[in-house]
């Protein structure tokens, strides 16, 4: 972890001019560089040297000094049997030099590398490297020990039953019941040889296969652990000497299959160690010897390609290192296995752990993989802690992990792009809720709490969540970029789904490697809860021909193809850059430079991007693109966006617009200005397996030519709003290029410059020295301005803004009687911005960049009024960075779910939008038009616990919340499942349900089509993988909070089934520790209904909803309508 140092390409820039030695390894693709870089100022102490090495050897020495010519009085030496090492230590703040040579202190040698300087800050974290012989001593005989607490076996029972409440052990005995009565998993085939092009498929279904049945072992040993409960060791017992019996040496060694492979190292020596007391002594002797030979299998992967040289490899970082250390730990005192614990902890230390980004917390392989790999990042640093009383986490990027998965792939968000996985909804509360316990970051447990998870098991006494208070990122800069990944994400309004327009831009310096694709300077666009501009393609099997022909591919991107060719794949050299990002409350500016991923083919592809927000624009928010390429060749150019729905195109117009759901985006093609417009729907190759559809548009150049510019205007917008659009109008100046928007009042001037050696350049009234700049007016008058990358914007003679150093600074004028000032200047910046009043001032570290000037009109709505209980006072705040105004009142439980009624008032001159959040849940939005009053009602809100309620009106362009009236009443009989009979499809799909394989990875798509039982729309599930396990379709939906009571609910489903297939409703927690299911019909070629009342035990909440089927025929088609999920009233108890 590192606070600054240069990168290109993925890989530190070593300041220093001396040539290296012989025995350093050279820069090369997938390959570390020395740390501490030259330069580095550190984050952590002592330091973890980093030093690869040309080629392996026995041991390697270190010596650092103060003194650059290393006397010996003043040196340290640390000898190393690896390439990386860490002093025994903590150094003494300063400056140090540090140096690195094969061989042993004694050995004579003279040669040493590269010398380079390092500062350790006095304010830097200590965290010690533990001596690892004490801790095997201590660790000795002591059983359980992975993720037990010091307070040993019977404390954490105690704990898990104060957790979990008394049905848990319950629970725990049925699973252990049902799981008992399963067969064993056979020992898997061997895979094809590896040119066969069946191996990956058959991969794919083998470890589907293993890993169900490894979980349910995993979880069974983890119930063993927390409980006790003999049935459920017994289990895991059975199951893993089963795993034990499987040749270590064949099918599932991992150098044949590392899935199933590591999969062994990942659980077996966990489970053992929970299971001890159940085994005999050959039994664990059997286990012992086993698990032996495939850890040093994996060891041995490490002996001639070090991780600390080579971690890039996604399985290695994900899989061998966290698996072989928890393994290592499991086994001390019973193997061999110090050696192991040696290393893979000293991999902890090292400033390249994780190695998926950088300083900046970024991670290149997309949020996916992010989801699953942070958390095993967590889990072994959390590990690592408990076992050596040492925080090592804070020596690592992962503590700013979190902002990578806040601003990239917010919990709303129905896709996650870039990478492997993108074409799905956000997940990874539960790494949230982990990275929220170990870094206390209250921003992470807002993100988890926005997708309603809980940890469970182990998990949940391992990290301490609970305590964390979450906080929304409403008072975050709305923009951010990791450049460590070369991610910039700009957003609007990050908190509010239905508010929030964001645009991402992508830029990668580790190239189109392992879950990544070619798509440097690829845009995603977002807008109210839907996304517009698409990462497409899918990722059903890697590598298949659909992954490999398209997913992969430029083509696949909303970037840039070179005549018809995109950036080179599965290249380390195929690079982009950030090489400017600012942020301003009135917006940002980006840019990336992907040229490097054009080989041989380009010598320019620079993508600018300004990102304007409502407070600036005086309406929705505004996106221009400008991009600049140079070819080395004359050639033809192609600008992609792809959209889930077909998009509509004015090829006259240069014009494209883009809807989903209520959702719109205008793209206007200013430059170039002679395009060909083609629009397919049509997958090269098509996907492994049924998917929905994508649209895919190409807008190109016809005449080869040696460089190309374009101007791209997106204009976002909801369905019924169009006529709030402006008109965009391409303007050439002096030295720079633009746009000018404009309706009757408005006008939005957006410059680039464009000759980068004048001293001041010119667009219209635009007169700056910057890199890119806007002005905003409102009949004439200023409005707002903004500056990137410059110390001066004017008004033709009027100066706006000055400062001292280049900046991002901006000035605007916010409802009647407030301006907002900001800036993200350098430290030390004198600043002076003038619109309205003058405003001056100087950048000071740690306090807030954004300046309010002015008061608020007052505002004091009434209590909230809730039928048979006290009124509840609002309280009233402003959000400046957001420009919102929230009223916010704190419901006590209310024992279930309550009628909402707000009447809203809007004094402004522009429509005001409107946000109501139930916690963290938005369940109403609206627009009150200027001048208006609005009635919203909610029919079943849950206050099943307390709860916030908020209303947040977006007062940035003119509106102003005026009157606020909201009363609350208890209700019963109310279908808490939306969209109950599926007549909001969009396009033939159902919005708020997805496809889930539920067991068994059997599989499904589903559809909205005519037929339903009132005449209406119902739900089609159609199987694709029938494996004999349980398939169908989950909600998105709030969920149903626990009570200190027991409540009664109905449940129910109208289904059609065939005499091969049975239908369901199913409602369940998210652990499985309490489920009900009504019964699954068969054979049902009326509608006919399924349902079953039941009672909710009190400390017990439903975070799922499942339309649950099974057959035994792929391709069978079941149909369900009218779902429902209803509570109803308890009848007392009849007295004694």
């Amino acid at each position: 972890m590192v606070r600054s140092f240069a990168l290109a390409g993925g890989v530190l820039i070593l300041a220093s001019a001396a040539l290296a030695a012989e025995f350093e390894a050279p820069p090369a693709p997938f390959q570390t560089v020395p740390r501490p870089a030259d330069g580095e100022i550190l984050t952590a102490n002592p330091p973890c040297f980093v030093y690869p090495a040309k080629n392996v050897a026995p041991a390697y020495v270190v010596e650092y000094s103060r003194n650059a010519q290393f006397p010996p009085a003043a040196t340290v030496r640390v000898a190393s049997p690896y390439m990386l090492a860490v002093p025994p230590q903590a150094l003494t703040s300063g400056e140090y030099h540090w140096r690195w040579r094969p061989g042993t202190p004694d050995d004579g040698a003279t040669e040493w590398s590269t010398t380079r300087r390092f500062v350790v800050p006095a304010d830097a974290p200590v965290v010690p490297f533990p001596d690892i012989p004490a801790l095997a001593q201590r660790l000795n005989g002591v059983h359980p020990r992975i993720m037990v607490p010091p307070g040993g076996l019977e404390e954490l029972r105690r704990q898990a039953l104060a957790k979990f409440g008394s049905d848990w052990s319950d629970a725990v005995r049925k699973n252990a019941e049902a799981m008992s009565a399963k067969p064993l998993l056979p020992e898997p085939e061997f895979l094809p040889d590896t040119k066969d092009p069946t191996r990956t498929e058959k991969y794919q279904k083998t470890f589907q296969t293993t890993r169900p049945f490894f979980r349910d072992m995993a979880n069974l040993a983890q119930d063993y652990l927390l409980s006790g409960n003999e049935l459920a060791g017994q289990e895991a017992k059975r199951r893993f000497l089963h795993i034990m019996a499987w040749d270590p040496k064949g099918s599932t060694r991992l150098n044949h299959n590392d899935e199933v492979g590591t999969e062994v190292i990942r659980f077996g020596p966990t489970v053992l160690d929970r299971i001890r007391p159940l085994l005999s002594d050959d039994e664990m002797r059997r286990a012992v010897d086993c698990l032996l030979i495939r850890m040093q299998e994996m060891r041995e992967r490490w002996r001639q390609r070090p991780f600390e040289k080579h971690p890039y490899e996604s399985h290695n970082m994900m899989y061998y290192l966290p698996d072989l250390f928890e393994a290592s730990l499991a086994l001390v005192g019973d193997a061999a296995v110090e050696e192991m614990v040696t290393y893979t902890m000293l991999q902890l230390w090292s400033p390249y752990y994780p190695p998926c980004g950088g300083a900046d917390g970024g991670w290149y392989e997309g949020p996916a993989y992010w989801t699953w790999a942070v958390r095993d990042f967590c889990r072994v640093y959390r590990l690592a802690e408990l076992m050596t009383g040492l925080p090592a986490h804070r020596r690592s990027n992962l503590a700013k992990a979190a902002a990578y998965k806040l601003y990239d792939n917010p919990p709303y968000f129905r896709m996650s792009p870039f990478g492997d996985g993108q074409e799905g909804a956000a997940i990874g509360g539960e790494t949230m809720a982990c990275l929220a316990a170990l870094y206390a970051d209250p921003y992470a447990k807002w993100y988890a709490e926005f997708q309603k998870v809980r940890l469970s098991g182990v998990e949940a006494l391992f990290y301490d969540a609970d305590s964390v208070a979450a906080r929304s990122p409403a008072d975050l800069p709305q923009g951010h970029a990791f450049r460590d990944v070369g991610l910039a994400a700009m957003h609007t309004a990050l908190p509010n789904r239905s508010d929030n327009v964001t645009l991402l831009l992508r830029s990668c310096p580790f190239g189109s490697i392992s879950h990544s694709y070619a798509d440097q300077n690829a845009i995603a666009f977002f807008a109210y809860g839907e996304p517009l501009i698409i990462a497409s393609g899918y990722y059903q099997l890697y590598g298949c021909p659909h992954h490999a022909q398209w997913t992969w591919q430029t083509k696949a991107s909303s970037s840039v193809l070179v005549n018809g060719e995109g950036q080179a794949i599965r290249n380390w050299d195929a690079r982009g850059r950030l090489t400017a990002f600012y942020t301003t409350v009135a917006g940002d500016y980006a840019v990336g430079d992907a040229h490097e991923a054009y080989p041989g083919r380009l010598s320019r592809f620079s993508r600018r991007i300004v990102f304007l927000r409502p407070i600036h624009t005086g309406g929705a928010p505004i996106v221009v693109i400008r991009d600049e390429l140079a070819a080395v060749q004359p050639a033809t150019y192609q600008f992609l966006f792809h959209a889930l729905r077909r998009m509509d195109v004015d090829t006259a117009q240069q014009r494209v617009t883009i809807a989903n759901g209520t959702a719109r985006c205008r793209i206007d093609f200013l430059a170039p200005q002679v395009l060909t417009f083609n629009q397919t729907d049509v997958f090269t190759p098509p996907p492994l397996r049924e998917a929905p559809n994508q649209w895919h548009l190409t807008a190109g150049t016809t005449t080869p030519a040696a460089t190309a510019e374009s101007l791209i205007v997106i204009q976002p917008y909801r369905d019924g709003e169009a006529g709030t659009l402006l008109t965009p109008k391409l303007e050439t100046g002096d030295g720079a290029v633009g746009v000018v928007l404009s309706d009757a009042g408005r006008t939005i001037a957006v410059a680039f410059r464009t000759d980068p050696a004048a001293a001041r350049v010119r667009l219209g009234e635009i007169v700056t020295d910057g890199q890119a700049a806007s002005l905003s007016t409102v009949n004439n008058a200023p409005r707002a301005a903004v500056l990137f990358g410059g110390t001066t914007l004017c008004r033709a003679e009027t100066t706006l803004i000055q400062s001292s150093l280049p900046t991002a600074a901006c000035g605007a004028t916010w409802g009647r009687d407030r301006r907002l000032v900001d800036s993200d200047g350098a430290t030390g910046s004198a600043l002076t911005v003038a619109l309205g009043a003058q405003e001056t001032w100087t950048q000071t570290p740690g306090t807030d960049t954004l300046r309010v000037l002015g008061a608020a009109v007052d505002f004091a709505p009434p209590p909230l009024a809730v039928v048979g209980q006290p009124p509840i006072p609002f309280t009233v705040t402003t959000c400046a960075r957001l420009q919102q105004r929230v009223a916010q009142a704190a419901v006590p439980g209310l024992g279930g779910h309550c009628e909402l009624r707000f009447t809203l008032a809007n004094a402004g001159s522009t429509p005001l939008p409107v946000t109501v959040n139930c916690g963290s849940t938005p369940i109403l939005c609206a627009v009150v038009p200027p001048g208006q009053e609005q009635v919203l009602t909610a029919p079943a809100v849950d206050f099943s616990a307390a709860r916030v309620l908020a209303v947040a009106a977006n007062e940035a362009t003119g509106g102003q919340l005026s009157k606020l009236d909201a009363s609350a009443k208890r209700v019963f009989g109310v279908n808490l499942i939306p969209d109950p009979s599926f007549d909001s499809a969009v396009d033939g799909m159902p919005p708020r349900w997805q496809a889930t394989s539920i067991t068994q990875n059997a599989r499904c798509t589903l559809a909205v089509v005519p037929g339903g039982r009132n005449g209406g729309q119902c739900l089609k599930v159609t199987c694709t993988d029938a494996t004999g396990g349980t398939f169908g379709g989950i909600l998105a939906w709030p969920g149903i909070a626990p009570t200190k009571v027991d409540r009664k609910f109905r449940m129910g489903c109208w289904v059609r089934t065939d005499a091969d297939s049975v239908a369901g409703l199913q409602v369940t927690r998210a652990n499985w520790q309490w489920w009900r299911d009504t019964e699954r019909l068969r054979d049902k070629a009326e509608w006919t209904e399924t349902a079953l009342e039941f009672i909710l035990p009190a400390d017990t909440d439903i975070t799922h909803v499942r339309i649950h089927m099974q057959t035994s025929r792929t391709d069978a088609e079941l149909f369900a309508d009218d779902t429902s999920l209803v509570e109803l009233p308890l009848a007392p108890a009849p007295p004694p």
